[in-house]
């Protein structure tokens, strides 16, 4: 019993939804009068006896005949009428018993042939040129091409040997103009007279149809016209300009070349090292560059480190030491002077620097200030003091530059409580370890002596 009124309940649903969605095109007559023929319904003249033939098609329209020329009359139906609906030329509705019918001429009879296509749509033909309509008679594409094909949910045309696309509703996405066009996943590539160009799929122009080549790849466009190639981001920006003959992809960024420079462009276009330099060399976050037998550094950002102007740059724990003339300096990775370049050598031990001048040594801490002045023939280092030589004589400095002794003595010894032993004029003398003079010696160990 429940089965029994389930199965009638469904019965009611299925009657209501069907006279729900009833058009009444069933009750158009196609009726003939003195070798014509018309549409009457509901007893009324819809369509005046003129036609030749009159076939209905797919419960919605009729494909009418005069002559040899066919054309659409329309059919639409509403339970309500409303006001605007149609055109004034054609808003002429048939009352039914229930709601509205219009029939009307939607496609004049022009047309050598109408026939079946896809997806609710009709080839027209005329003087051997094909245009595609509606199920509404809406002209789609205008009846001037050679061939059409329905692919991709895009309308291809070809006429005189060229092609072109319109998508579903007739607007033009590429016209017809390309001797090939080729559908990728995003965009169509197009190519007249051996030059190629991109559109996007709602028919924008992304590169312009001049290149000899073009390339989709590291999420960009890569063009050749001649021997320069250039960049194009995916919406048709120009990243690099067509004026380099080569470009590849390093990291992040496009390392160009031109007449064997090279220089260094960001994904945004932005010039990050201008195309002049013989070599670029990218290593621990900067960039190495060399032009004319010079080298200097840039930063990722373009900012310069150090100006191409050095004989050459290497890194030096964490700053740079550069030489010119044989000469060396130090810098550090912001761009600042350290240590000048004047000094034939330089050797980093821990947080200072040992510099080397004509003969003559000193030091500097990291951060470029003198601890001891380049003017001594001999610098010892004790831990946190210097014992330093000049013209046979000794002194001493401690670890931030200040001198505990000056360098006046033939001798000084270490003792092993900080105090110093010093001999000038074969006199002795005894100093504390700041270099206070002391009255008596210690009788303490000697750990380090100028003699030694």
């Amino acid at each position: 019993m429940k089965l029994i009124s389930t199965l009638i309940f469904l019965l009611c649903v299925t009657f209501a939804f069907a006279e729900c969605y009833d058009n009444h095109f069933d009750e158009c007559r196609i009726e003939r009068q003195n070798g014509k023929y018309g549409i009457v319904i509901d007893k009324q003249l819809a369509i005046p006896y003129e036609y030749d033939e009159i076939v209905p098609q797919h419960n919605c329209f009729f494909k009418v005949r005069k002559g040899r020329k066919y054309g659409i009359i329309s059919y639409f139906y509403e339970e309500h009428k409303r006001d605007g609906r149609f055109p004034k030329e054609i808003d002429r509705p048939i009352a039914l018993k229930k709601g509205y019918a219009w029939l009307y001429l939607s496609l004049a009879c022009e047309y050598d042939k109408i026939e079946e296509y896809e997806n609710q749509y009709l080839q027209i033909s005329r003087d051997d040129r094909k245009g595609i309509v509606n199920y509404y008679g809406t002209l789609v594409l205008p009846c001037r091409f050679e061939k059409i094909e329905l692919s991709n949910n895009f309308f291809w045309v070809s006429s005189e040997g060229l092609y072109g696309i319109y998508n579903r509703y007739g607007s033009t996405i590429i016209p017809c103009r390309y001797n090939q066009i080729e559908l990728t996943d995003r965009c169509f590539y197009v190519c007249r007279d051996r030059l190629k160009g991109v559109y996007n799929r709602y028919g924008s122009v992304i590169i312009p149809c001049q290149f000899s080549q073009i390339e989709c790849k590291d999420n960009a466009y890569y063009v050749t016209k001649g021997k320069y190639q250039g960049i194009y981001n995916l919406y048709g920006s120009v990243i690099v300009p067509t004026q380099y003959t080569s470009i590849y992809k390093e990291g992040g960024k496009y390392l160009v070349e031109n007449d064997s420079l090279k220089g260094i462009v960001n994904t945004y276009g932005s010039t990050v090292i201008p195309c002049k330099y013989n070599t670029i060399e990218y290593e621990d976050g900067v960039y190495y560059v060399s032009a004319g037998g010079k080298y200097g550094i840039y930063n990722t950002y373009g900012s310069t480190i150090l100006p191409c102007r050095y004989n050459s740059v290497r890194k030096e724990g964490r700053e740079y030491l550069v030489e010119n003339n044989g000469l060396q300096g130090i810098v550090n990775t912001y761009g600042s002077t350290i240590i000048p370049c004047r000094y034939n050598k330089i050797q980093q031990e821990g947080n200072i620097y040992y510099v080397t001048a004509n003969g003559k040594k000193g030091i500097f801490n990291r951060y470029g200030s003198t601890i001891i002045p380049c003017q001594y023939d001999e610098i010892i280092s004790l831990g946190h003091r210097y014992i330093v030589k000049r013209d046979k004589k000794f002194g001493v400095y401690n670890q931030y530059g200040s001198t505990i002794l000056p360098c006046q003595f033939q001798k000084i010894e270490c003792l092993n409580n900080g105090h110093y032993v010093t001999t000038r004029d074969k006199s002795q003398q005894v100093y504390n370890a700041y270099g206070a003079l002391l009255e008596n010696r210690t009788n303490m160990k000697v750990v380090f002596s100028t003699e030694d």
